[in-house]
């Protein structure tokens, strides 16, 4: 029983804690908003205050006191001369008028936002001469690709391998140019255009023996498709200006079908 009565005696202390607490969170709250409307109520009056002193038009330089916040009324009261550099960060000359320079714009504030200025563009370099230069090379490498090729092409042809050899065992070519006849170089340059379609076969090359060089001439038509060959130059001509005229005499020029064949 008396366990009883503790028990309810500390539920009835507890209760009436927490009732008072409650009063005093409610006077708390009362007290703030007190202060709140105190606050709101000063704003209103500096505002009005503001917006009377702006719509004086007084031509007087000494500004009205009620135009002055609480820190620059306080420096005044305490000094009557306050220093330029305090009196200049917060008010200004505007028409006669001295007006807080935080009160000066009449313009509506609006919302500002950063604009990012574009960066300038990069200068682009001129290519041209690089593409220029590349092109000429290109082309430069196709055309001595191309032209070495027809002349390994000419140099493989079976006139140019009769042609030597006839070149080589001629008696009269053997007395201008000696023995061992044969081309002037490991690599021979074949001018001229071998056509077996078109019938038409002229070729140049220079060749060297044991006495000198001389330069071979071999200019052969064949007149239509089903005629044979026929040989109208095949001369040797030494670097002395002498002409032989191979398998002939007397500047007389021989066919040799087994030649042009």
């Amino acid at each position: 029983m008396k366990l009883v009565t503790d028990v309810n005696n500390a539920a009835f202390q507890m209760v009436l804690r927490e009732k008072d607490e409650t009063k005093k969170a409610l006077r708390d709250l009362a007290n703030v908003k007190n202060e709140l409307d105190d606050a709101n109520t000063k704003i209103r009056h500096e505002q009005r205050t503001k917006r009377t002193c702006l719509e004086s038009k007084s031509s007087s330089p000494v500004m009205s006191r009620c135009c002055l916040s609480s820190p620059m009324r306080r420096i005044i009261q305490g000094s009557s001369n306050p220093t330029k550099a305090f009196f200049s960060k917060y008010y200004q000359y505007n028409y006669g008028h001295v007006i807080p320079i935080r009160l000066m714009s009449t313009r509506i504030p609006t919302s500002t936002r950063t604009v990012q200025k574009p960066r300038p563009l990069p200068e682009i370099k001129n290519n041209t001469p690089k593409y220029i230069a590349f092109g000429l090379a290109g082309v430069s490498f196709w055309a001595a690709f191309i032209t070495i090729a027809f002349n390994h092409q000419r140099q493989a042809s079976s006139i140019v391998k009769n042609s030597i050899f006839h070149v080589k065992y001629d008696q009269e070519a053997k007395e201008v140019l000696g023995d061992n006849i044969d081309f002037a170089s490991s690599w021979p340059w074949i001018s001229g255009s071998v056509n077996h379609l078109k019938g038409k076969i002229n070729i140049s090359y220079d060749v060297k023996g044991s006495k000198g060089k001389g330069r071979v001439h071999f200019h052969s038509v064949r007149r239509g498709y089903d005629q044979r060959w026929e040989v109208l130059d095949f001369s040797l001509t030494s670097e002395d200006g002498r002409i032989v005229y191979i398998k002939g005499s007397s500047g007389k020029l021989e066919k040799d079908a087994n030649m042009t064949q």
